[in-house]
């Protein structure tokens, strides 16, 4: 569920554009992206989930911190047996990027 394992280098990196946010000049960028596999969908009758493309456009800042973004996953599955497209949107907000996070038990 990382959004950034096919993130590679340069290369992993499309530009799309520069955007201003709030004064702050924001930068479009896309890679290739599952941050959500289909065999997550909390449905007892979905079987034999694959996933065929998934996307990831983000807006980052002039450090490369990731700001916020929209993800597609495409993929297919069976329903009761029968094939079935699957088509995953997700709207993606980053807070709080390089700071340390600390986990106790509950």
């Amino acid at each position: 569920m990382n959004p950034f394992a096919e993130v590679r280098g340069v290369e992993s990196v499309t530009f799309i554009g520069t955007e201003k946010v709030g004064g702050r000049t924001l930068y479009r960028i896309q890679i290739v992206s599952v941050p959500l596999h289909p065999s997550l969908i909390p449905a007892g009758n979905l079987t034999k989930e694959v996933v065929t493309s998934g996307f990831l456009k983000l807006l980052i800042d002039s450090a490369g911190r990731p700001v916020s973004g929209t993800a597609t996953i495409n993929g297919n599955g069976r329903v009761s047996g029968q094939l079935q497209e699957i088509i995953i949107e997700l709207n993606l907000t980053f807070t709080k990027v390089g700071q340390k996070v600390t986990i106790s038990k509950p």
